[in-house]
């Protein structure tokens, strides 16, 4: 999908239907994927917030956890987007230990 995405460059209206998706099936992937888009559309403050929403969603997922690779990917987005924006203080304690 974000293949997709990336080539249509359209990251607005990507974020837009995104979180419509998200707000119809409540599904958290969504919330990974509007992370990416605002990334790509060098909205960086919003992307860091999409991740940690995310991270947190899945960190209480018995299904998936934080053992999934999605998960991993967006902690390791967090903490690289949290270094950029110097807002490492408002990193959770749990997303320090992985």
């Amino acid at each position: 999908m974000v293949y997709v995405l990336k080539k249509t460059k359209d990251y607005d209206i990507a974020v837009y239907t995104l979180k419509e998706g998200y707000n119809l099936f409540k599904k958290v992937y969504f919330l990974e994927l509007i992370a990416k888009c605002l990334e790509l559309n060098n909205n960086k403050l919003a992307a860091f917030d999409y991740f940690l929403q995310y991270a947190k969603l899945m960190q209480n997922d018995s299904n998936e956890g934080v053992i999934s690779s999605s998960t991993i990917d967006s902690v390791n987005n967090v903490k690289r987007l949290a270094k950029e924006l110097d807002r490492e203080k408002d990193l959770p304690e749990w997303l320090e230990e992985i």
